[in-house]
């Protein structure tokens, strides 16, 4: 019997920030961080807590015009996490966004509307 799974992320969020860097064929590529917004009402007080969850993509060329901090961006593809150790020397994750496709929403995208590819293999940034 063969087993398999879904791993699909879809997620609606605001650019964070954009910086460039190069492959190892030398070629430009963007790393987008984009946060996600989630808010839950507490159980007991029905206090609203509010926190924002960064993910972060890479699509080829340099896009930082495009996808400028603040813009509203769709993205969808493949979760993966990566186990770093912070400033601090505390063991941390991050999650990335591969095999993926973005799409910006706002309303300066009514001119513009863009679609990339993410990359699908390892990069190092």
């Amino acid at each position: 019997m063969s087993m398999f799974g879904l791993n699909k992320f879809v997620g609606i969020g605001h650019v964070g920030s954009t910086r460039v860097f190069n492959d190892a064929q030398s070629q430009p590529l963007t790393a987008i961080s984009i946060g996600l917004d989630d808010s839950y009402k507490t159980k007991d007080t029905q206090e609203l807590v509010s926190k924002t969850i960064w993910v972060e993509c890479v699509v080829k060329g340099d896009r930082t015009e495009t996808y400028s901090k603040g813009r509203l961006m769709l993205v969808e593809g493949k979760v993966t996490a990566e186990a770093y150790t912070d400033k601090e020397g505390k063991p941390s994750a991050s999650i990335k966004i591969k095999n993926a496709r973005v799409k910006v929403l706002d309303k300066k995208s009514v001119s513009q509307e863009l679609e990339e590819e993410f990359i699908d293999d390892e990069y190092s940034s």
